[in-house]
């Protein structure tokens, strides 16, 4: 879900149950224009629009590439695994920062990432959260993988699309793809 805040320009974005299983909900405040953080918010906070994130999955790659915006991406889990042009370009200079409980920390420190993008699968992954927080680096779950409706899935581009500033490009995309799927589904 996704709120804007009381002083209008910045949003909150709250993530509910993003692995199997989980009872779990994180709240990350997309901070606009320096605008002040509320006294006593818990989540994390992400300033934007940002510039260069870390994708742990290469599914938020193909949404930022969706976007416009994959420049943005500066590291990714597994990059051997990633068909992205850009990312597998050498001029892009994308690093591969490892996967699973063998995450490069320091890498990901001299990627310098205004947030990394992770998922759970069997819970939190509270040996990678700790360490970012340790390191101020903010994380995001997303949890795209758990959409039973092709079009949740997609949906997804737009909290992507609001961290890089590109509202609308995010709704023009994901509107985009519920009509061709309606229109697909309406021909059976």
């Amino acid at each position: 879900r996704i709120d804007q805040t009381e002083a209008g320009q910045s949003s909150l974005i709250t993530i509910t149950n993003p692995w199997q299983g989980a009872a779990f909900e994180q709240k990350i405040l997309l901070v606009r224009n320096h605008e002040a953080v509320p006294k006593g918010f818990a989540g994390q906070v992400v300033n934007t629009p940002v510039k260069s994130v870390v994708c742990l999955s290469s599914g938020y790659v193909a949404m930022f590439d969706a976007l416009g915006v994959v420049e943005i991406v500066k590291g990714v889990s597994g990059i051997n695994f990633i068909t992205n042009d850009y990312v597998r370009n050498p001029a892009s200079r994308v690093a591969d920062v490892g996967y699973d409980a063998n995450l490069d920390f320091e890498r990901i420190v001299a990627l310098r990432p205004d947030v990394v993008l992770m998922y759970g699968v069997a819970g939190e992954n509270s040996l990678v959260t700790a360490k970012l927080r340790e390191l101020s680096i903010p994380y995001i779950y997303i949890g795209d993988y758990l959409e039973a409706d092709p079009l949740g899935k997609a949906e997804w581009v737009v909290a992507l699309a609001a961290l890089c500033g590109v509202e609308e490009q995010g709704r023009a995309f994901f509107e985009g793809v519920e009509a061709r799927y309606n229109a697909l589904r309406e021909q059976k």
